[in-house]
Parts: C-alpha cells; structure tokens; sequence
C-alpha cells in the first residue's frame, strides 16, 4: 500500500517536472549565444534526471516480492534527487530567464 503512495508522488514529480521543461525550454529558446547553451545545459540534466525516475516508477511497478521494496526505494531517492536537482534547476536558470 505505502509503495503505490510513493510511486505516486513520484508520478507527480515527473509531471511537474515535465510541465517546467515545457515552460523553461519555451522560454531559452528565445534565448542566444551562451546564455542559451548554459541554460540548455541545465535543461538536459533535469531532463535525464527525470528520465531516470520514469523508468525507475516502471520498473517498481514491474517487480514483484522481495524487490518491491528495494525497487520503491530507488523510486523515491529518485524522486528526492529531482526534486532537488528541480529547485536547483530553477535557482540558476532564474538568471537566464
């Protein structure tokens, strides 16, 4: 019961972090020369890290026994470290923006 909860805010994690790619690649996109390298940067780190905990969240939901519970928790210190790697994210690309 309690790893379908943490697969679940990890699910919305994604979707958060989904949803802010959208916005911060819309909006580097007007951007030129280095700032738009450095910030694209940051996009694409933020974007393998969400990448990570989607097929993490598979692979949990995949996985039976013994591993469900090994599985959730890499689930959710994937989520932990998107988490923080959002906000990080947000925090340097602000200057860019």
């Amino acid at each position: 019961m309690n790893n379908n909860k943490k697969n679940f805010n990890a699910e919305e994690i994604v979707k958060t972090v989904d949803e802010k790619l959208a916005y911060y690649k819309a909006e580097i996109d007007t951007r030129t020369g280095q700032a738009k390298s450095d910030a694209k940067s940051i996009i694409d780190s933020l974007h393998d890290k969400k990448e990570d905990l989607s097929k993490k969240i598979s692979l949990a939901k995949k996985e039976s026994g013994n591993a469900v519970e090994d599985m959730s928790l890499g689930v959710e210190m994937a989520a932990n470290d998107l988490s923080v790697a959002l906000d990080s994210a947000k925090e340097r690309l602000h200057k860019f923006l």
